[in-house]
């Protein structure tokens, strides 16, 4: 999927230093990302608890419906 939407990718152990965008990509990403950003890529420590929902679900010609209760 990168290599769709940028030519090239430069990082360094700091994070990403350049991100050059395929002609086509340009105008959109100047318009979602108007001045240059430093990402850091540095890794975040911590442990998320994922919260786990379940649910009950019901498959008709319709799709599929989630069970109240």
């Amino acid at each position: 999927m990168l290599a769709a939407i940028f030519d090239s990718i430069t990082a360094s152990p700091e994070g990403i230093d350049r991100l050059d965008p395929c002609e086509d990509w340009r105008p959109y990403l100047i318009a979602a990302i108007p001045r240059p950003v430093r990402l850091s890529t540095e890794r975040k420590t911590g442990v998320k608890h994922a919260e786990v929902v379940t649910t009950r679900l019901l498959q008709d010609e319709r799709g599929w419906l989630r069970l109240a209760g």
